[in-house]
């Protein structure tokens, strides 16, 4: 604003020049003072939108880029509009009615794209957030679907599964969904099985007999807890929940096999059978019932004939 009174003042002075020439020299004075404010504060935007980039960057957050790009075009795109706002009005346009017919046109195009506006605000939340980063082990309840993320976009989430099937996420069922991120802030995972023994075995041998086979599990991280937990005699045979930690969850499916083969070597080696779960039921009829029954079925033969031919 300083510059532009002094270039009115400038032009005041030039009094051997006619009021309409000098007007004219305003204006262009204006114009010229208005474009060095507005490319000053782009310039301004820019280099601060790079200095916070790099800044992220030094700290392991390059995700955060597009953010960054985002706002910095969006702060430009603002500068313009009220640099053209400004404009219009030293020339006594009316800008009233040009800014109401905008924002018109502005809520129009939203509520046409609506659904990618919701999914550009939760993509912008989810690299702010940063609820899992590029590379995590993910699974979004929701939609059902867990596999690595391979790239977070500002509309869309790309998911690789482990059958190498691309799964692109609209970002806002992402944000209305629970996710479970399987690699942050510790990828080392906890699983556990159950298995079940003869009420009449002796608890602690085969409590210790199950933690020894565990021990010699390939993937088993032995610095954390193993347990063999005695949770369960109400169903007939001992229940006993076994609790282990691997690496990474990636490796559950394979950990599984090992594990259950292990428990079923040690189990055979040391001569201990597992029970049947199952139960068998036998129904005790007495004489009248069986002849009653009898007679019900002889009674309706056609009856029967016909359901069978339906069936």
């Amino acid at each position: 604003m300083t510059v532009i009174v002094f270039n009115a003042a400038l032009t005041d002075r030039l009094s051997f020049i006619s009021e309409r020439f000098n007007q004219r020299l305003k204006n262009i004075f204006f114009i010229l003072t208005l474009s060095l404010i507005i490319w000053i504060l782009w310039k301004v935007i820019d280099i601060s939108a790079e200095w916070y980039a790099e800044k992220q960057a030094s700290v392991g957050r390059d995700d955060l880029k597009p953010v960054i790009l985002m706002v910095s075009k969006f702060s430009e795109i603002l500068t313009g509009f009220v640099g053209i706002t400004i404009l219009l009005s030293h020339f006594g346009i009316n800008v009233t009615s040009l800014t109401t017919a905008l924002g018109i046109g502005g809520l129009a195009i939203s509520l046409a794209a609506k659904d990618t506006v919701s999914d550009a605000i939760s993509g912008l939340i989810i690299l702010v957030d940063q609820p899992f980063r590029v590379g995590d082990r993910i699974e979004i309840q929701g939609a059902g679907t867990w596999g690595d993320v391979t790239e977070i976009g500002l509309r869309t989430t790309h998911i690789r599964t482990r059958d190498n099937r691309m799964v692109i996420v609209p970002n806002t069922i992402i944000g209305n969904s629970q996710v479970i991120n399987y690699s942050y802030p510790d990828p080392r995972y906890r699983i556990e099985t159950h298995v079940y023994i003869g009420f009449n075995e002796d608890v602690e041998m085969i409590r210790q007999l199950l933690i020894d086979a565990l021990r010699q599990v390939e993937g088993v991280l032995l610095d954390k807890p193993i347990d063999a937990l005695f949770i369960d005699m109400t169903e007939g045979p001992i229940k006993f929940r076994l609790r282990w930690w691997i690496e990474s969850y990636a490796d559950t499916r394979r950990m599984f096999d090992r594990v259950h083969t292990a428990i079923k070597r040690a189990l055979d080696e040391a001569g201990i059978d597992s029970p049947m779960t199952s139960d068998n039921i036998n129904l005790m009829v007495d004489q009248v019932t069986t002849e009653r029954l009898s007679s019900a079925f002889q009674a309706h033969p056609s009856e029967d004939a016909n359901h069978s031919d339906q069936d």
